[in-house]
């Protein structure tokens, strides 16, 4: 029985990276390295403890829905 493997193309190897960039602007993380190879990557990280525990709730719902579409006012009309 042979085994088909999943390959990255280029083009998704470019909304990988489209999407860490946009978590990373939502987030409280810093993108160390990365690497994409052929069927996986890795990804290293740092999450600035400091800057995410001086978030208020608003700013954490705020960012949320940067990735979720999506307002303040729906969430805070029940909405969400």
């Amino acid at each position: 029985m042979t085994q088909s493997r999943k390959t990255f193309s280029c083009l998704e190897d470019d909304v990988f990276l489209s999407l860490l960039r946009a978590l990373r602007s939502a987030c409280v993380f810093d993108i160390c390295a990365y690497a994409v190879m052929s069927n996986h990557y890795h990804v290293v990280l740092h999450v600035d403890q400091s800057r995410a525990k001086n978030w208020t709730q608003e700013e954490v719902v705020e960012r949320w829905l940067q990735l979720y579409q999506g307002s303040l006012s729906t969430v805070k009309n029940g909405l969400i």
